[in-house]
């Protein structure tokens, strides 16, 4: 302090001249503590300091992206909470103005539970927001505060405190906006006792600035940024009173993530440093103001604003992803935070984000370690709120609500008097049914006029005209093929329900009871079949491409002549209009079937949810687990894993309720679902003996399913590379599909063993098989069917596989236009067929074709696939490959973390490809000269492989060999040839990468030198080899690498 200061002697009045109207980022907060300071040293009011007309009082906090204050309002008179965004160059003026309109959004949403934005603007080049100040604690706070035993009035106050903050994310999603960072500590417990949530909406258009894992986004280069993992001790701010989050471009990704954040009880603490002046709005990290202090071991309250928005312990598995989270997002977090609060533990156990993913995906919820005095069905109501998959969750926050406020309300009479009058409704129906009994002794008349209406003349003119009217190729023969088939089912249903009327009414050999039973199942199955035929009789082009495949949706009629599986059955209702609602209801799951298998996904689930809704209503449990079993279907080719949960369940229930048909259908179909898809092997195996138990225990004589489950065993010994078990298998179960004449299902189970061929090497009989389904897919379906279009896509493959370029770019361009002209342009199969195009120009190092057909079909794999599929994931591992070949490692780790993160959630951690991910990352490492991070990444891969595959399997090749050049880098020849002649081998055998084989070669003669240069002869003979390859392959430039590095070892 200087003298002048200390004595009281007057000097030069230092006090600020003007207000602040141009404010700089991280100005203000300074301009107010040097008022402070001024104002106790000279003992008089400083000038205030300014942002247009408010007046700060002062900073309550700030972050990477903006600041927040305390400040006075003269046009409303009052104190209100104002925050400025820091101006972004890089979001320039249309960021600026999007950001606008979201916070104007938010000023005209008025709701008792979201904290209330006056005003929103903007002063030179800053937007600001002027919303209420709210004394009180953060909801993290207030839970803090309460008694840690489960207590009733206790835990509903606690329930209610969420619905109320529930209401408010209701109320934002309402108004078209997302929070995409719910979490305890954004939301406002205040001295009324009113909940708000804090900082709704805004996240979004601070996000969407720049996003590296947008591809639609891009930095000044035209490159997208590659995140880069920063120590925990980055993210740590000093201990100051107005503690700041660290910048946002140093805490992309965090990793582990820790779960200390729980008091005893398992909710969350609240922050040890937390600035100790009255609570005031606090603002989301997601919008990048968080007065909450960051300290270790409370990683899980950070805010990742880069890559991925949210806050890890309480993100939706799709934020991972870098989508914007949205309505579905903000329920998953939501779930998570009450669902900690309530049972004392986070749903989701991970210290990493591999664990916390998995747990997600797996849906392995935590248990409890408080058991709260609510009923279950509140914890019901949250697990679906806790779903991987968003489409799965509860279809709204107030639908989600509507099953948490059940506890919360005073008893009614209603729900008595309600279950009352339906017993007296059911005692009454079971009396009509006993006096009444069977008054039908006539003979059985069943034929044809029987299904008038559903199967006669007329119904197969219209399915004849509907396809010819589509004026596709084979659309006749496709036509032709249907009415056979429908043809022949209908006989089968006739003459099932003949011999069962036989059986009571004329041959006395079965009750009155069972004919019931029969005549319940067939009618079910007559409803399935109506459904089918509705949709072939309003044929447009996709239902006759897809025509094969609906057949396979047609229903079974054995369980309807099978005693164990008809003993199992429950009767339809007494009453005759609820027995009428259940087969509607099954009649729409028919439907529902049929367009999942056309491609229309949303009408499919909309049917699947209105016949769930009508089994609930009426509680008829089959109808309703079998509801449960076609959601999981919809939602399987996304989300495997959550698929096989919801399979898992529903066949559960069915075999405790004893419905042994369902059961084994379930079973059945989650046993070939997951076959060769889940890297598990022991666990695959499982659910197929699991399957195999459920029909042994039907004991039904040739069922069909049997041999689905040959066919699941087969595909399970193909991906573990047993492949002579492997064609075993296929070939019986294709012995079986031809007794039973199953064409389609032995045309499917051929081209198995065809590819078992291809990969055993032996090219001449796989090719000669999928000449045969050529000709089948002709006569059957027509000459530009899919099948026939399967076929040409197949010896496309094939083709590639003997380094056969031309013919392979011949077949795979068939197989597109093939589609193209099936389903018009723009469809996965014709992507499909681009990918594998974009391989082979990969192949013959044609990089710039190769990346213009990837970044033509990536938009459609994105759009109609999902960022999340597999084959998306696969297009984007392609891309870093054509990067790396071209020379933009870091562009290449880009991709591939984007690949690899979708791989982990669709296909799980141990997967194959994930494996192969990370070794395709330890290469761009190994390029960059990050030789340990590569090793560790190649260690990482095997890791992987080893346990998912036999030892000599041919993929583990390529990180043997990324690890041997490793190894040769850090100055280590002889690990680096013992892992590069085990990769030589390896893709000696296997023989379709040959830039990784020349690679191998290359790189063994420089480690075989290195470790003995006085003996150079069997280095240079691989270096040779090497050099040949790469001139085959037109690598020019890596061809004069190898001979200059020959010309200078003599």
């Amino acid at each position: 302090m200087s003298d002048a200061a200390q004595t009281g002697a007057s000097s030069p009045d230092p006090s600020p001249r003007a207000s602040v109207s141009a404010p700089r980022a991280g100005a203000l907060a300074g301009e107010l503590r040097r008022n402070r300071v001024f104002s106790a040293l000279f003992a008089k009011p400083a000038q205030p300091v300014r942002v247009g007309r408010f007046t700060l009082i002062e900073s309550v906090g700030s972050g990477g992206m903006g600041e927040l204050y305390a400040a006075y309002d003269p046009n409303l008179d009052r104190k209100v909470a104002l925050k400025l965004l820091r101006p972004d160059s890089r979001a320039g003026e249309l960021g600026e103005q999007r950001l606008l309109r979201e916070a104007q959004t938010a000023a005209r949403l008025s709701h008792p539970n979201v904290v209330q934005v006056y005003e929103a603007g903007s002063v030179e080049g800053r937007v600001f927001i002027a919303m209420e100040f709210v004394h009180g604690r953060t909801l993290s706070e207030w839970l803090a505060e309460q008694p840690s035993e489960a207590e009733l009035d206790n835990d509903r106050k606690v329930l209610a405190r969420f619905v109320e903050a529930g209401r408010g994310l209701a109320a934002v999603h309402a108004a078209g906006l997302a929070h995409r960072d719910f979490k305890p500590a954004n939301v406002l417990v205040g001295d009324d006792e009113r909940v708000r949530i804090v900082d709704f909406g805004l996240a979004r258009s601070v996000d969407d600035r720049l996003d590296p894992l947008d591809p639609s986004s891009t930095s000044g280069s035209g490159e997208r940024p590659v995140p880069t993992p920063t120590p925990a001790s980055a993210s740590t701010p000093s201990p100051s009173p107005e503690p700041e989050l660290a910048d946002p471009e140093s805490t992309r990704t965090i990793e582990p993530i820790p779960t200390e954040s729980l008091d005893a009880d398992g909710r969350p603490s609240a922050p040890e440093d937390s600035p100790s002046q009255e609570p005031v709005v606090e603002p989301s990290a997601s919008a990048s103001w968080h007065t909450e202090a960051i300290v270790p071991g409370r990683l899980e309250t950070l805010t990742i604003p880069g890559t991925i928005m949210g806050t890890p312990r309480y993100m939706a598995p799709e934020q991972w992803l870098g989508e914007r989270g949205d309505a579905r997002s903000d329920q998953f977090s939501f779930c998570v935070a009450t669902y900690a609060a309530l049972y004392g533990v986070h749903p989701f156990a991970g210290d990493e984000r591999h664990a916390l993913l998995a747990a997600i995906r797996e849906q392995k919820i935590t248990a409890p370690t408080r058991e709260p005095k609510l009923p279950r069905s509140v914890r019901e109501a949250l697990l679906r709120g806790l779903e991987a998959d968003p489409d799965a969750r509860w279809p709204s926050m107030d639908a989600l609500l509507e099953q948490l406020e059940a506890p919360l309300r005073p008893p009614s009479t209603r729900g008595r008097a309600i279950t009352l009058a339906l017993l007296l409704a059911l005692l009454l129906g079971l009396l009509a049914a006993t006096l009444l009994g069977d008054e039908s002794d006539s003979p059985c008349k069943v034929d044809a006029s029987l299904l008038a209406g559903s199967w006669d003349d007329d119904a197969r003119a219209h399915l004849r005209e509907a396809f010819a009217a589509t004026g596709l190729t084979g659309a006749g023969e496709s036509a032709a093929t249907v009415v056979d088939s429908l043809d022949a089912w209908t006989r089968g249903w006739l003459e099932v329900r003949r011999t069962s009327c036989q059986a009571t009414r004329v041959e006395g050999t079965q009750s009155s009871e069972r004919l019931d039973l029969r005549t319940a199942c067939l009618d079910r199955k007559r409803r399935g079949f109506e459904a089918l035929v509705a949709v072939y009789a309003a044929a447009d082009r996709q239902v006759v491409a897809h025509a094969d495949e609906l057949l396979a949706e047609l229903p079974t009629l054995g369980e309807c002549s099978n005693p164990r599986a008809l003993a199992g059955q429950v009767p339809l209702p007494a009453d005759p209009d609820d027995a009428a609602a259940v087969l509607r209801a099954y009649e729409a799951l028919g439907r529902s079937s049929a367009r999942f298998v056309i491609g229309e996904v949303e009408q499919a689930r909309a049917l699947a949810e209105s016949a769930e809704a009508e089994a609930e209503a009426l509680d008829y449990t089959p109808l309703r687990l079998a509801a449960h079993g076609q959601l999981a279907a919809l939602i399987q080719p996304r989300d495997l894993h959550a698929a096989l949960q919801r399979y898992r369940a529903a066949a559960a229930e069915a075999e405790r309720e004893g419905l042994l048909e369902l059961e084994a259908n379930l079973r059945t179909t989650m046993a070939s679902a997951a076959a060769g898809r889940w890297s598990k092997p022991e666990l695959e195996d499982w659910l197929i003996e699991d399957a195999e138990l459920a029909l042994a225990r039907l004991d039904q004589l040739d069922d069909p399913r049997a041999t689905d489950l040959l066919v699941a065993r087969a595909t399970r010994l193909r991906q573990s590379g047993d492949y002579l078990e492997a064609r075993a298998g296929f070939e019986r179960a294709a012995e079986l599909y031809a007794a039973r004449g199953q064409l389609d299902q032995l045309s499917d189970v051929r081209s198995n063993i065809a590819a078992v061929e291809r990969l055993l090497g032996d090219y001449a009989r796989a090719e000669a098989i999928y000449l045969e389904l050529l000709d089948q897919a002709r006569a059957r379906w027509g000459p530009r069917s899919m099948r026939y279009a399967a076929a040409e896509f197949n010896l496309g493959v094939l083709a590639l596989d003997r380094g056969d370029f031309e013919g392979a770019t011949r077949w795979l361009t068939r197989a597109r236009d093939t589609y193209d002209a099936q389903l018009g342009p723009g469809t996965t199969y014709a992507a499909e067929a681009e990918f594998v195009l974009a391989k082979l120009a990969m192949s013959s190092a044609n990089f710039d074709e190769a990346r213009e057909r990837l970044e033509a079909l990536l938009p459609v794999f994105e759009t109609k696939l999902g960022p999340r599929h597999e084959s998306t994931a696969r297009a984007q591992a392609a891309l870093g490959v054509i990067r790396f070949y071209t020379g933009d490692y870091a562009g290449s780790i880009d991709a591939y973390e984007r690949a690899l993160i979708s791989l982990e959630l669709t296909l799980g951690p141990d997967n194959d490809e994930v494996g192969l991910m990370h070794g395709n990352i330890g290469e761009s490492l190994l390029a960059l000269g990050r030789n340990q991070e590569a090793i560790a990444a190649f260690d990482r891969a095997l890791e992987i492989l080893e346990r998912a595959l036999p030892a000599d399997h041919p993929y583990l090749g390529v990180p043997l060999k990324g690890r041997g050049m490793a190894a040769l880098a850090t100055g280590d020849p002889q690990s680096a040839i013992h892992d590069l002649e085990r990769a030589l081998a390896l893709l000696t055998k296997v023989g379709d990468e040959p830039i990784e084989l020349a690679d191998a070669r290359f790189a063994l003669a420089r480690a075989t030198f290195a470790r003995d240069p006085g003996h150079p002869q069997i280095a240079r003979e691989h270096a040779a080899r090497a050099r040949e390859e790469f001139a085959d392959l037109g690598m020019d430039d890596r061809e004069a690498a190898v001979r200059e590095w020959l010309e200078a070892k003599g």
